[in-house]
């Protein structure tokens, strides 16, 4: 069994489709705003968010008291710029269940009925996972937002894998940028380099990096099967502005508005599954008609099949 669930943890297929669970507070939110919220992480349902970043360090040191072949410097200093960049960068997620494993249930589990929408009315609203990250890949990029989509890691063995991985690719890449330098600081030895932008490398470096520490989730987690949107907000810049609060559990509850171009011709809202109750057959009925006054057009609006009782 657990080699099993390392080998689907190791292949991550590319989703279709990907399923939003909420209540109706979160629904009607959604909708009338035309946005997406992406929330700031300490104030997911996750009390360990950001702990792949404690991970990451304790990757860091066990790779450097076994690799002799990297210098001791690096690895002193990989873990005070990812320290640096974590204090400096906010992330703010939006959270999604990839069902590729279990079609015939997809976008109406149990288990998410009963974590997002609690002795709630509960609905998934299923996207079209490439339209969706190109339409915030794009907004995010005009923004000076650093956004992407990523699959969320449970198993700790893939986990330790994958930090290898990223560790040694890291190194490797800060070798090339220093030999770059070196070439574009005495142009008397070899010719200029033809791409001078050393920032924007260095840029991506750190995303990557970023990236890799916000896809560890708990393995308690691991039912969720979590595709998440991650966007990253460097603090104290003008970026803030575009910040807003809502009311929560844990409190004013900081997030951003992702725009999603409902009324758009080919919107990437496919469907919106009405979870289970005692009234879900109105309440389909009704959500139509919604939708049909918004001028939400194309939007399937169907009942869940689960026969389970909440009220």
């Amino acid at each position: 069994m657990e080699e099993q669930e390392h080998q689907q943890a190791e292949v991550q297929p590319h989703p279709k489709l990907l399923y939003h669970y909420t209540d109706q507070c979160g629904l009607m939110g959604i909708l009338n705003s035309d946005c997406l919220w992406a929330t700031h992480y300490r104030f997911l349902n996750d009390a360990t968010e950001r702990q792949g970043a404690l991970d990451f360090f304790l990757a860091i040191d066990q790779m450097a008291s076994k690799d002799q072949h990297i210098s001791s410097r690096y690895w002193c200093g990989l873990r005070e710029s990812l320290d640096r960049l974590l204090q400096s960068v906010d992330a703010y997620f939006i959270s999604f269940t990839k069902d590729t494993a279990e079609p015939q249930s997809a976008g109406d589990r149990l288990s998410q009925w009963r974590g997002y929408a609690p002795g709630r009315q509960g609905y998934s609203m299923e996207f079209q996972a490439d339209s969706l990250g190109y339409k915030a890949g794009e907004w995010t990029e005009n923004m000076r937002l650093a956004t992407v989509m990523l699959q969320c890691i449970y198993d700790n063995e893939v986990k330790e894998e994958i930090a290898e991985k990223v560790i040694k690719g890291h190194a490797e890449a800060l070798k090339l940028i220093a030999q770059e330098r070196i070439k574009k600081d005495h142009p008397g030895s070899e010719r200029l380099i033809d791409d001078p932008n050393y920032s924007n490398k260095l840029r991506d470096l750190q995303l990557n990096l970023l990236k890799f520490t916000s896809q560890f989730k708990h393995y308690g987690f691991r039912e969720e099967n979590e595709c998440r949107l991650a966007v990253y907000v460097i603090q104290g810049v003008s970026e803030l502005k575009l910040i807003k609060f809502r009311d929560g559990a844990l409190g004013r509850t900081p997030y951003i508005e992702i725009p999603l171009g409902l009324r758009d011709q080919d919107s990437m809202l496919k469907r919106i599954i009405v979870g289970p109750s005692q009234d879900k057959d109105q309440i389909v009925v009704s959500l139509r008609l919604d939708l049909a006054k918004m001028g939400i057009q194309g939007v399937k609006v169907v009942p869940s099949k689960i026969p389970y009782r909440n009220w």
